[in-house]
């Protein structure tokens, strides 16, 4: 049965991961486009990015790979900094901080644009119902 799960649904190789990368690539790339038109960010404005991942791969974290001003951004994730060696490696020109997007560990007005993406699905019932009651 382990074989039947790993070989559906097992990251990046798994024939659910392969079947859903072109849709989730236009998705993501809508998502970026729109964000980009409806914020207009400036080289010059700070973002911060709350909810990034540790995984390169099927455009995770594609504002850190898209965005033109990449030192412009400030990464924020509660995981463990030890996973974060292959985003620092991608993406060195911006700033990883271990944090929670809860309880965010900067002063109000620190940024000029707060970004997240697909963060309260991944945080759990309680802050999601808390949210979203």
């Amino acid at each position: 049965m382990n074989w039947i799960k790993r070989k559906f649904w097992q990251w990046p190789d798994g024939l659910v991961w392969k079947i859903t990368e072109k849709p989730t690539l236009r998705s993501r790339k809508k998502k970026y486009n729109l964000f980009f038109s409806l914020i207009k960010p400036t080289s010059q404005e700070t973002i911060l990015d709350v909810g990034v991942s540790p995984f390169i791969g099927r455009i995770t974290n594609f504002l850190e790979l898209w965005y033109p001003y990449p030192e412009n951004i400030t990464a924020l994730t509660i995981d463990n900094p030890e996973k974060f060696e292959n985003f620092r490696k991608r993406f060195p020109k911006v700033k990883l901080v271990i944090g929670d997007g809860r309880n965010i560990p900067f002063p109000d007005s620190h940024f000029d644009i707060a970004f997240s993406n697909a963060v309260v699905e991944h945080v759990g019932g309680g802050v999601a119902k808390a949210i979203y009651p």
